[in-house]
């Protein structure tokens, strides 16, 4: 019967483990695991060799996600366990003679029940890790303002696209957006305003791109758009489409209510030009440049 409840624990311990619940997890399942192997040695005595299931438990502990301290408890709670129980039935004949068939039936279930406590520490680490390595992966290919592709990962991304000549890709359109008039906004509200704005405009940016589209932070206040574009009058249209969107919002910041525009260089570049990236980036400034020194809030 208390085999048959580990088992039902085990099952458990593993539910909360795809709820992320690792702590809990292992409380659950060390802690009955401990119990049970007291029982055990008391009743069949030190010759069952159960209670060295105490120093499973306690390789468990420190590989558990516990906090160092509570850590530290549960080793020596174990420990102390395995040296009071193992005086108590020094001299003590056990409860239950085990024969070696009922020894192995009795010790199965326990290590393979052990087995699981591994099963789910390394499940613990693994998941970890995984979510550590994409933790970095997001620091060191996202801005960490507005939540898009940063410029190096960006620059990544274009360099191997236009790098390789002109073979296997089509007709691209790069846009070079810059909010008109940023440094007013920060000098008159203050960087946390200028921040809530980049993160806005961000979003308008999201919305408005397309599967296989990719949109980066590219500095300050200026972004940047790849798009797989057919030709140059849907280019235009995209950009002007994101220009009025941007000159529509009404952007809110505590109790002021702002309205901002950005200017826009969009390059097209056929398929068939060898442009590499550097040159691309250059020609779409140019044109941005254009549109601030045409009065802004325009694309060129």
């Amino acid at each position: 019967a208390l085999n048959f409840a580990a088992i039902l624990i085990s099952i458990l311990c593993l539910v909360l483990n795809h709820q992320n619940r690792y702590g809990t997890s292992a409380l659950l399942f060390i802690g009955y695991i401990t119990f049970l192997t007291a029982i055990e040695v008391f009743v069949f005595g030190l010759i069952g060799g159960f209670q060295y299931f105490f120093f499973n438990m306690t390789g468990l502990i420190m590989f558990s996600s516990w906090s160092p301290r509570q850590k530290l408890a549960g080793v020596l709670t174990e420990a102390t366990l395995f040296i009071c129980i193992f005086f108590l039935v020094l001299n003590r004949d056990p409860v239950t003679i085990l024969s070696g068939g009922m020894t192995l039936f009795f010790h199965t279930p326990n290590v393979l029940l052990n087995l699981s406590g591994i099963a789910n520490s390394a499940n613990y680490y693994i998941r970890v890790a995984t979510r550590a390595r994409q933790g970095l992966s997001n620091l060191a290919m996202r801005d960490y303002l507005t939540g898009l592709m940063n410029r190096t990962a960006f620059d990544g991304h274009i360099s191997g696209l236009l790098g390789s000549g002109t073979q296997g890709r089509g007709p691209l359109g790069i846009l070079l957006l810059d909010i008109d008039h940023f440094k007013k906004v920060n000098d008159t509200y203050g960087h946390l305003c200028g921040d809530e704005m980049l993160r806005q405009f961000s979003a308008i940016l999201s919305r408005n791109i397309r599967p296989g589209d990719y949109a980066a932070r590219y500095g300050g206040e200026e972004f940047v758009v790849l798009a797989p574009m057919e030709d140059p009058t849907r280019l235009r249209a995209f950009a002007e489409r994101l220009r009025r969107d941007v000159e529509s919002m009404e952007f809110s910041y505590l109790e002021d209510r702002l309205r901002f525009t950005v200017s826009i260089g969009a390059l097209f570049i056929q398929d068939t030009d060898n442009t590499d990236h550097r040159q691309a980036l250059d020609l779409a400034d140019r044109l941005l440049y254009r549109a601030k020194a045409k009065g802004r809030n325009r694309v060129v």
